[in-house]
């Protein structure tokens, strides 16, 4: 596929030689016109000429003839005249005509009739005939021409004109290559000073790399049309430096959740290699080594799943979900939770509220939202959930009561990893799961939000439209 420049130029190149030429064509169409007309106009001046002497005393036409229009006698380039009455009787012929005679073929004096021929002596000409009733003072001759018109017929050679149309012909070409060559030579060059900002705009963006995802290019200086695109490139340097800056938070928070379950099974087995004899319960010992495996296996299947989502690998198996169920099922399962730190767990909803949606991602979402509002409430605090139906709309609430969170941190609860404070880790908690559950709401269309209330309670908002 052509480049841009290369394109522009050449579009531009056929585009102004195609004006060139047709420009060129018309001015020659309109200078043949012109010059025809004038050899018309001189024409008709010549037969009018040879009426007004016709209609002067007769004995003197020849030499009035001689006189006033010299160039009808020349031995060469001679032009020609002949006179007839309407009955066909011929009355005066120029002397250069010879044993020929010129076509009869006439208009008004008002309204010529012009035509091409062939002359007597072989040459290209044109000619015009006009006729028109007699007059003069003698009255004997107005009386004998007075009885039919008189019909005159002038002829001369097209050489002239035909050389003078070959000469413009000629210079018309030699300027039209000419301006032609500067044109290709021109084009190029300003198509190329042109699009130069855009060349530059684009070495610039070759020279970025994953450690210069810092840079931004500065709308000034810029024109006009490329200013959105500096503005979309930065745009997209902004979101790429902050992807990149998760995948390194999420790469050094990875290491670490993996280095401390690492460092007990390293611990344990270091104690069991240094004293193989001493009263230590193995049964503890393994009880232990499986609670960490499941540890890193949890987080490992987690950072799968959430790859997953973000390459769009993830299938969807939209079904008839009954939304009252699950929560219900869901809050059965953290009631003992509940009951062990001390919590009220309220669930406010109707039964038979239905949604399709994938059951086992959103399972996974009131799962991870339920396990989340169990470990961060507030001692003796509650945790509510309720549904509400508006129409097509359902929309679910899971709220407790808040522990530490301010509203700076609604911004970063689902980033991956992120903690409020390194002491709401756990054994259980992989710091992914609210990045999980907001992957399977955009997935799924469901609209999730995090607020902190009026009375300071913390409070996830799910919209599902059907």
């Amino acid at each position: 596929m052509l480049s841009i420049r290369k394109k522009l130029t050449l579009t531009l190149l056929l585009g102004i030689m195609a004006i060139v030429v047709l420009g060129g064509f018309h001015l020659y169409y309109f200078f043949q016109k012109s010059s025809l007309n004038r050899f018309d106009s001189y024409l008709s001046t010549k037969v009018r000429t040879i009426a007004a002497l016709l209609e002067q005393d007769q004995t003197d036409f020849n030499y009035e003839l001689d006189k006033f229009l010299p160039e009808i006698e020349k031995k060469t380039d001679s032009e020609y005249f002949q006179i007839w009455l309407e009955n066909g009787d011929a009355l005066r012929k120029s002397r250069s005509l010879k044993k020929f005679n010129l076509p009869r073929r006439t208009g008004s004096l008002e309204s010529p009739e012009f035509w091409d021929l062939t002359l007597p002596d072989g040459r290209q000409g044109r000619a015009v005939g006009i006729h028109f009733m007699y007059s003069s003072d003698d009255e004997n001759l107005s009386a004998m021409f007075a009885k039919q018109p008189v019909e005159i017929v002038f002829a001369s050679s097209k050489i002239r004109l035909k050389h003078d149309m070959q000469s413009f012909g000629i210079r018309l070409s030699i300027e039209m290559f000419l301006i032609l060559l500067v044109i290709v030579i021109l084009v190029p060059y300003f198509v190329k000073k042109g699009v130069s900002p855009i060349s530059k705009l684009a070495d610039s963006v070759s020279d970025i790399d994953s450690k210069s995802l810092d840079k931004r290019f500065s709308p000034i200086g810029l024109p006009k049309e490329l200013r959105p695109i500096a503005q979309k490139l930065n745009e997209l340097l902004m979101r790429l430096e902050e992807a990149f800056k998760r995948e390194k938070r999420l790469t050094a928070d990875v290491a670490h959740e993996l280095k401390t379950p690492l460092s007990e099974l390293i611990t344990l087995a270091e104690v069991n290699l240094n004293w193989p004899d001493s009263n230590v319960d193995n049964k503890k010992i393994l009880a232990d080594v499986l609670d960490i495996a499941k540890q890193m296996q949890n987080l490992i299947s987690t950072i799968l799943t959430q790859v997953r989502m973000e390459s769009r690998t993830q299938r969807i198996n939209l079904e008839q979900v009954n939304l009252s169920q699950v929560l219900s099922d869901l809050v059965k399962i953290h009631k003992r939770a509940t009951e062990a730190k001390s919590l009220k767990l309220e669930a406010s909803f109707s039964d038979g509220v239905m949604i399709e949606t994938d059951k086992a991602m959103f399972s996974s979402i009131l799962n991870n939202l339920l396990a989340n509002a169990v470990q961060y409430c507030a001692e003796n605090g509650s945790i509510k959930c309720d549904i509400n139906v508006d129409g097509d709309k359902k929309t679910l609430r899971i709220i407790n009561t808040n522990a530490d969170l301010v509203r700076q941190d609604l911004a970063h609860i689902f980033e991956p990893m992120w903690r409020k404070s390194q002491s709401r880790t756990s054994v259980n908690n992989s710091g992914l799961g609210l990045t999980l559950v907001k992957s399977f709401c955009e997935l799924l269309g469901i609209n999730l939000k995090a607020e902190i209330l009026d009375n300071n309670d913390f409070c996830v908002t799910l919209s599902i439209e059907s």
